[in-house]
């Protein structure tokens, strides 16, 4: 029986679909700010509990990032920016194994150490950037 997952199929089509998607996603958040679009919605968790999330934040650091606005970026989720360049390495390292089926370069993902880190950074930076006191409110997201 065949797959039904398209990346199994076909991976090179998805993968050109994803990097579509992608890109397309980038140009519209390019000309768009994420607080003037009316049909996005908002952190149902901020909403709800007044916390900020992991994920608060994102989509104002990458429509800095794509006007070079480190900074600012940085200022909206500096865990969400440090995570882009490793996306884009993963999606990079896949793309070089469908199109030219070498594998070489490492995996960051398998990495025995990156699992435990992720389970001690991720509600560190949960629990800290909601504490209301220097320096732990840089953390939290800022307007743009």
């Amino acid at each position: 029986m065949r797959s039904k997952n398209p990346f199994k199929r076909y991976p090179r089509t998805a993968f050109a679909v994803l990097v579509f998607l992608c890109a397309a996603g980038a140009v519209f958040l390019y000309f768009h700010k994420p607080g003037e679009i009316s049909w996005m919605p908002p952190c149902f968790f901020y909403e709800w509990t007044g916390f900020y999330c992991i994920g608060c934040g994102t989509g104002r650091m990458c429509y800095s990032l794509l006007h070079l606005d480190i900074v600012t970026a940085a200022r909206c989720n500096i865990l969400a920016l440090i995570a882009v360049p490793l996306i884009g390495y993963t999606m990079l390292r896949y793309g070089i194994k469908i199109f030219t089926g070498c594998d070489k370069l490492p995996n960051p993902w398998y990495h025995p150490g990156f699992s435990r880190v992720l389970v001690f950074l991720l509600p560190a930076f949960w629990i800290l950037r909601n504490i209301p006191i220097e320096p732990f409110i840089w953390l939290a997201p800022i307007s743009i």
